[in-house]
């Protein structure tokens, strides 16, 4: 009875009615661009790493001393799961993988405060010796865009610069999520000490490395080749200047009031470090391009939430702004476009969903009588609008997995 009672009422106000599916196709049409759109649904992921790092230390050390003390500390958080948390080491670190369990319902809050307490429990609880601990947990982000930004005569260091002004503009944008610059190749300060001179100086190694250490210098770990009787020293310093550096006293005599400068006992070279992997663009479709030129790497993600068709066109609008601004010979080259894929994307999904709309009513006018044809064909595509004015209004990204 009560389903004959509406159909009675559609029936009688079929104005209304009519009234109702012109808004619901209207608000679906002017909806659909206005969808958020992106390659992959957002994805929580609860796997996270736990860095320790114990320079000097064995790998037989940091377990004895360090990891199941980290462990125990994870596990006072309730929402760790004690079965998916084991560690690894190696001389000098700690590995503690874990993961959170399924019910948790914000992990970003709960690896903050994961973050937060093992800096005061590194003070607290462990050796004295440990640096630092780190915790690694943004396994999901994905990069929207990637950027290589080369130059033939360019250094690593003025590439870098450039990054950071581009990385500056960049972030201007409100849906810009996190920006990592990768390839960048580091510049040091080598100290070769030759032994010979200081004998000649009757300085022993050790005084010149506690003079460093009294200035600051540290390091991570070194080692001592003596092949050419010469000992290469990599320090961490506080210094830029290889002349300020050479004019450093590292040894003066109580009795004779003679000292020596480094730069005596050492000779000393700016350099980038050696033997690390550095990142080369080679464009075969872009004459004017040289191929494997060094170059750095800028890798953006969107915050969750937003349109990345959108968020693509506004990085493009930047970069064209910056790119007027920086010398011709810097070049800005679009590794991968996911707006652009996604754009592509989307619309021949919807190029594919009209040409089945229209060869559905083309069937149904075939086959049906005219009036009942096209009752049914035109509910399809009133419900494919209510469906995507429903997404709007819930909010419900529209996503495509692009094929390889």
């Amino acid at each position: 009875m009560g389903k004959k009672n509406i159909v009675e009422l559609a029936m009688r106000k079929h104005r209304m009615v009519f009234f109702f599916i012109m808004v619901t196709i209207i608000f679906g049409i002017i909806a659909l661009p206005k969808l958020n759109k992106n390659e992959f649904p957002e994805v929580t992921i609860r796997t996270g790493v736990v860095a320790v790092i114990y320079p000097g230390a064995t790998s037989n050390e940091i377990e004895e001393r360090v990891a199941g003390k980290v462990e125990q500390y994870l596990f006072t958080f309730t929402d760790v799961m004690k079965s998916r948390t084991y560690s690894y080491s190696r001389d000098g670190v700690l590995y503690v993988f874990t993961e959170l369990v399924p019910t948790v319902k914000d992990a970003p809050v709960t690896w903050a405060r994961i973050r937060e307490g093992l800096q005061l429990f590194r003070l607290t609880d462990l050796p004295q010796g440990v640096m630092a601990t780190a915790v690694i947990d943004d396994f999901g982000a994905a990069s929207s865009i990637l950027l290589a930004i080369e130059s033939p005569d360019r250094s690593s260091r003025e590439l870098r610069e450039y990054a950071d002004q581009l990385s500056v503009y960049l972030r201007e944008i409100p849906e810009m999520g996190n920006i990592k610059i990768v390839g960048e190749q580091k510049e040091e300060i080598a100290v070769h000490i030759d032994p010979v001179k200081m004998s000649q100086y009757a300085i022993s190694p050790s005084v010149v490395s506690a003079e460093l250490a009294a200035h600051g210098f540290r390091t991570i770990s070194g080692q001592v080749d003596n092949e050419e009787s010469r000992a290469l020293v990599h320090v961490s310093i506080p210094y830029d200047d290889v002349y300020d550096l050479q004019e450093m006293v590292v040894f003066s005599d109580p009795i004779t009031g003679q000292s020596f400068r480094l730069g005596d006992v050492a000779t000393l070279e700016r350099r980038y470090e050696p033997n690390k992997k550095y990142v080369t663009y080679s464009d075969k479709d872009t004459i004017l391009t040289t191929n494997n030129v060094h170059c750095l790497v800028l890798s953006m993600e969107m915050r969750p939430g937003n349109n990345i068709v959108n968020f693509g066109s506004e990085v493009s609008k930047k970069i064209e702004t910056f790119s007027a601004s920086v010398p011709k010979d810097v070049r800005i080259h679009r590794i991968t476009d996911q707006p652009k894929n996604v754009d592509r994307s989307v619309l021949s999904f919807l190029k594919d969903l009209m040409e089945a709309v229209l060869v559905v009513i083309l069937v149904m006018l075939m086959l049906f009588p005219l009036r009942t044809a096209l009752v049914s064909s035109l509910s399809v595509p009133v419900c494919i609008a209510a469906s995507f004015a429903v997404m709007y209004l819930a909010g419900i990204e529209l996503n495509t997995v692009l094929p390889p």
